[in-house]
């Protein structure tokens, strides 16, 4: 786009992503990467003379960064290893030279390759200026700004730290780049006055004492907010408070790597652990706290939600207490992976001494849950085993079987037979005083036992009732009945009667008879 005094005007013929120009002899040069005339590709740089856009030559085959101008000659720097179609020597030279004499055409110049990418340029005089991320250049250390005089390169003082990406030279060398303060010093950000985020290198890890990794400490947030001297690779996003509740609330970590990702008064004591919310501490290895009030000591473990407390290695725990501070059951002899606590109720998976592994129920007041709080908990083979009584929304105990014929031609409160065709089936009793009979069909079971399995399919098998309160249904073939009355089977198909003490037969048929 051009300015012309007035309004924005569009320069148009080419295409692409423009990142410098300049001017030379009434020309414009642009460059940049991916940059077209007239729809053909224009090698990332090219040139308008005020009517039409031309390319120069074969151009640079990556992106170019700079453009500077001395007289008559071209400079360009970038990230390429081509340019007019020669190959630089020593892998890669980022500063190349257009000749003036030649108008169209761009040349490399391998005596001023610098071998690393360049991000600005500047002339002064006949001085060149380069400015990148090379260290050295032809064997003298520069450390990102160099000078060129035509014959060899010369630095500038000690260099920097930083890449310089925007440069101008008017006597004075003045740079513009990433953010940065000078070598072993920290650098911080203020907000009206107050620290509001801080970067610093507190030299190597004490974890990786043979190899310096560099990593730098970001601390965010309050000015009390704070990283314990000689850690390195800490984070603490934000958050933190000089005072909340008239008490001091700043985030802090004290082990290397460790992060705190908001909230206030939170404390990331162990290695690369993690902390956030509100009062929450984790001092175990890789440990995450997480909600209000929640301690994640043991190494690997996560505690989350309100008052959580995870002591053990790998466990899990999460946790809604409002006034109690509640962990894991028994935490000196069991090693739980999870745990979930809700109010005074907690739900615990993994193993405890001498008992394996099992999913357990715990009910108590304490904060580690003591062992003689009521504990209900499910055994790997499927067994339960529970303190208290089971109390189900049924009224008896019953056990599914398989019927002769169709299920839904059995209804509850109807007298079932031993099949005497099929081994382990029921029938409907049809017979008087029948010596087969095996029970009632459950009406509503609280408990329904199967020999199946958890993930049986007993929808075409009926409830036998085994005790509890099970209505029957009965006809008067054996007269009226009493209360007190024995009943018996009678000739009406799943019906009982009235039976009479001194025509009742004990039975001897086996619903699943022996295989001999």
């Amino acid at each position: 786009m051009r300015w012309d005094g007035n309004s924005w005007q569009g320069v148009g013929g080419f295409v692409g992503s423009v990142l410098t120009m300049v001017k030379m002899n009434g020309d414009l040069y642009v460059a940049g990467s991916n940059i077209k005339v007239n729809g053909i590709d224009a090698g990332n740089i090219a040139r308008g003379d005020g009517t039409a856009w031309s390319s120069l030559g074969e151009g640079t085959d990556k992106r170019v960064n700079a453009l500077a101008v001395s007289g008559t000659d071209l400079y360009v720097g970038g990230f390429f290893d081509r340019a007019g179609g020669t190959a630089a020597e020593n892998y890669m030279y980022h500063v190349s030279r257009r000749d003036g004499s030649t108008r169209n055409r761009l040349r490399t110049q391998s005596e001023i390759g610098v071998g690393t990418t360049v991000y600005s340029l500047a002339v002064h005089g006949t001085d060149l200026y380069v400015g990148g991320t090379f260290g050295s250049v032809s064997g003298v250390t520069v450390n990102g700004i160099t000078q060129w005089d035509g014959t060899g390169w010369s630095p500038l003082g000690s260099g920097l730290n930083n890449t310089p990406f925007t440069m101008l030279v008017d006597g004075d060398v003045q740079i513009g780049g990433s953010l940065g303060g000078q070598a072993g010093q920290p650098l911080e950000l203020a907000v009206n006055g107050l620290r509001a985020m801080r970067f610093e290198d507190n030299g190597d890890s004490i974890d990786i004492s043979s190899v310096p990794d560099g990593a730098p400490t970001v601390i965010g947030g309050s000015p009390a907010n704070f990283v314990a001297s000689g850690v390195v690779g800490a984070t603490i996003v934000g958050g933190g408070a000089t005072e909340f509740n008239q008490v001091a609330a700043p985030n802090s970590v004290l082990a290397d790597y460790g992060s705190v990702l908001g909230g206030l008064d939170n404390i990331a004591g162990g290695f690369a652990a993690t902390a956030m919310g509100q009062s929450t501490r984790a001092s175990g290895e890789s440990a995450t706290a997480m909600g209000f009030s929640t301690s994640a000591s043991g190494d690997y473990s996560t505690a989350m939600g309100r008052k959580a407390k995870a002591n053990h290695a790998g466990t899990f725990v999460w946790a809604d207490s409002q006034n109690a501070v509640l962990g894991l059951y028994s935490p000196n002899s069991g090693n739980w992976g999870s745990a979930v606590v809700l109010g005074e109720t907690a739900f615990l998976a993994g193993t405890t001494s001498g008992s394996g592994s099992h999913l357990r129920f715990t009910f108590g007041t304490d904060a580690n849950y003591a062992a003689n709080d009521a504990q209900m908990r499910i055994e790997p083979n499927g067994d339960v085993r529970a303190d208290g009584a089971f109390i189900g929304g049924g009224a008896d105990v019953a056990e599914s079987f398989d019927v002769e014929g169709n299920h839904t031609d059995y209804e509850p409160g109807g007298v079932l037979a031993i099949s005497t065709e099929s081994d382990g089936h029921l029938v409907k009793s049809t017979e008087s005083y029948s010596t087969l009979v095996a029970g009632v069909h459950a009406t509503k079971p609280g408990v329904l036992l199967t020999d199946r399995g958890i993930e049986a399919d007993l929808s075409g098998q009926v409830p036998l009732g085994g005790g509890g309160v099970i209505p029957h249904k009965f006809c008067l073939e054996g007269g009226p009945i009493q209360r007190g009355d024995l009943l018996v089977s009678s000739s009406k198909p799943g019906h009982a009667m009235k039976g009479h003490p001194n025509l009742i037969r004990v039975g001897t048929e086996n619903l699943f008879p022996e295989t001999e």
